[in-house]
């Protein structure tokens, strides 16, 4: 497919993380060309930065910019940072972007149902998770968005986004309900339908899980491995220990609604894959004809004996020929009403 159309057609989110935002060999990575050519066009952009609130970020003209600083742990002395991302959203849709909570590791943003084809607002978890061997990871992390995302759940749809170190292989990550489209118990949630998840990545560890549990209990689903672009669920990290999938994009939005969900090739500024999920971009009505441009026609039609000889010889005239090539070559938008 190409990537200009989807882009053109679709309200776009990449998550990339890029590894650090400054690096010896590339200085500040979004100075370069290659690393600007990769954002370009997305609506918002997550990166994980591993950098202080007080540096400089050469954000994108044309954006605005939300920050997460790094955290260093008290009993790690040496080394860089951890964590700390940025999130740059379009600056036309700052009337439609809204940050509802920003905590040390993630933040949540409100998306307008206006600017995407929902029945309700998006409440979009940008997120990272350490590996569960790190100090910096929280055990108590899952049990903070399971929290979370019961909450923003009667408000809207939710989006779960970043490199959240699980790997989850193909285990289930909905449930079998035989039929029974709820989650059993106290609370229950509808079961979006969706294809079969497949991934390159077939190992599962603690942190994945963990996460599988949580799409079951909320009636979440991951996206990778289910969608156009990536049907057969690539790898997002790959280095010299290996290959695995550990970024994604988790929601419980209808299938319908998603476009496709790309994991693009890696690149020397990041071991992690830039993925990029594509929602249907809600179509302003600016391009429905007006009043003036709508006509009452002046003649009635009846068929007649004769009609059929003259429909005929009405189609081979080499006018009505172009003009139907013209017809059926041209690409016509849709009009969504909101």
């Amino acid at each position: 497919m190409n990537g200009s159309h989807l882009e053109m057609k679709s309200f776009t989110i990449t998550c990339w993380n890029i590894q650090g935002l400054r690096s010896s060999a590339f200085g500040l990575k979004s100075r370069n060309s290659d690393f600007n050519r990769e954002l370009k066009d997305s609506d918002i952009v997550l990166q994980e930065t591993w950098c202080r609130e007080d540096v400089s970020t050469g954000c994108p003209h044309g954006y605005t910019e939300i920050i997460i600083p790094s955290t260093k742990h008290p009993t790690i002395t040496q080394g860089r940072d951890s964590g700390g991302m940025i999130i740059w959203c379009k600056s036309e849709l700052s009337q439609s972007i809204t940050v509802i909570k920003k905590e040390e590791s993630y933040i949540w943003l409100k998306i307008n149902k206006k600017i995407i084809c929902a029945e309700q607002h998006v409440y979009m978890c940008a997120i990272y998770i350490p590996p569960s061997e790190s100090p910096y990871y929280n055990p108590d992390i899952y049990s903070i968005l399971e929290e979370e995302i019961n909450h923003y759940k009667t408000m809207g749809n939710v989006l779960l986004c970043g490199d959240l170190n699980a790997r989850t292989g193909e285990r289930a990550d909905t449930m079998n309900t035989q039929g029974d489209k709820h989650l059993p118990g106290s609370t229950c949630f509808p079961l979006p339908e969706c294809p079969t998840r497949k991934s390159f990545d077939k190992l599962t560890n603690t942190s994945g899980m963990q996460l599988l549990q949580l799409c079951r209990t909320l009636g979440l689903y991951i996206v990778n491995g289910r969608l156009r672009e990536d049907s057969l669920g690539r790898y997002t990290y790959s280095s010299a220990l290996g290959s695995s999938t550990v970024d994604y994009f988790i929601t419980d939005l209808d299938p319908m609604s998603l476009r496709a969900l790309k994991v693009n090739p890696l690149t020397p500024l990041s071991d992690h894959s830039k993925i990029t999920i594509y929602l249907k971009r809600a179509q302003s009505n600016s391009g429905a004809p007006s009043a003036y441009e709508l006509f009452n026609s002046t003649y009635s039609y009846r068929w007649t004996p004769d009609s059929m000889g003259a429909y005929q010889k009405a189609l081979e005239n080499q006018n009505i020929h172009d003009l139907t090539h013209l017809f059926l070559t041209e690409t016509f938008p849709i009009i969504i009403l909101v």
